[in-house]
C-alpha cells in the first residue's frame, strides 16, 4: 500500500511538473483576449477557417495560450511604467528601490549571505539579493510550503496582469463600438463600457502590484526565518 502510495505521489509531482512548463495562469487571460479576437474578426466580417475538429481544437488551445503570454507580458510592461509614475517608493516600481527597505525589515541587510551584494552598489544590488533568495529557498528542502505559497503570489499577480491587458483589449473593442455607432446616437452604452473595463483593468493591476508584494514579503520572510545555517541570524542583534 506503501509503495502505491509513492507512485501515485510520483505521478501526481510529474503530472504537476508537466503544468509548470504551461503555466495555466496564461488561459484565464488567452480565453478573454482570443474571444475578443473572435468578436473582432465578426465585427470585420472575417471568414474563421473551418476543418478536422481535433487539429482546430489544438490550434485553438495554441492561440489561447500565446495570446495568454502575449497579455502577461503586455500587463507587466504597462504596470511597471504606471508604478514609475505613482512613486518609486513602492515595492513593485523599483526593485532597486523598494526591495531595500523589506530587507532592512527582516535583518536580512545585515545577513552574511546577501550584505556583500549590497555593499557592490554599482551592479544591482537587491536585485542579485533577489535571485539569491529565491536560489537559497529553492535549495532548502525544509521550506516547501514557503516556496508553494510563493509561487501561489507569482500566478495570482501573473494572472491579474494578463487579464488587465485583455480588459484592456475589450475596452478598445466597446470604444470602436461607440464610435461605429456615434452617427446612431447610440454611443453611451458601450463609451460606459469602455470606461468600466479601464476602471476594471486597473483594479487588475493594483491586485498583481499587491501580489507581487506580498511575494516580496514572503521571500524575505522565510529566508529571514531560515537563519545562515549554522551562523546566527542578523536579526538577533549578534
Amino acid at each position: 500500500m506503501a509503495e502505491l502510495g509513492e507512485a501515485l505521489k510520483i505521478i501526481l509531482t510529474k503530472v504537476g511538473d508537466f503544468f509548470d512548463i504551461f503555466d495555466l495562469s496564461f488561459f484565464v487571460a488567452g480565453t478573454l483576449a482570443f474571444l475578443g479576437c473572435l468578436v473582432t474578426a465578426h465585427r470585420l466580417n472575417l471568414t474563421i477557417p473551418t476543418g478536422e475538429t481535433w487539429p482546430k481544437v489544438l490550434l485553438v488551445l495554441v492561440l489561447i495560450y500565446v495570446s495568454g503570454l502575449l497579455c502577461f507580458t503586455l500587463g507587466r510592461w504597462i504596470r511597471h511604467r504606471y508604478n514609475s509614475l505613482i512613486g518609486k517608493g513602492h515595492q513593485s516600481a523599483n526593485l532597486e528601490q523598494g526591495f531595500l527597505p523589506v530587507l532592512r525589515a527582516h535583518g536580512l541587510d545585515r545577513d552574511p549571505r546577501f550584505s556583500g551584494y549590497l555593499q557592490r552598489h554599482d551592479d544591482q544590488g537587491p536585485w542579485r539579493v533577489y535571485t539569491r533568495m529565491w536560489a537559497e529557498l529553492r535549495e532548502d528542502g525544509a521550506r516547501t510550503a514557503s516556496m508553494a505559497l510563493l509561487r501561489r503570489y507569482w500566478v495570482m499577480s501573473a494572472t491579474c496582469d494578463g487579464v488587465a491587458a485583455a480588459l484592456l483589449g475589450w475596452s478598445g473593442i466597446a470604444l470602436w463600438t461607440s464610435l461605429q455607432q456615434w452617427d446612431a446616437g447610440d454611443w453611451g452604452t458601450p463609451l460606459a463600457g469602455a470606461a468600466l473595463l479601464v476602471a476594471l483593468a486597473a483594479l487588475m493591476l493594483r491586485e498583481a502590484n499587491r501580489y507581487e508584494d506580498y511575494q516580496h514579503e514572503e521571500l524575505a520572510a522565510s529566508l529571514a526565518s531560515s537563519g545562515s545555517g549554522g551562523m546566527p541570524r542578523a536579526h538577533d542583534g549578534h
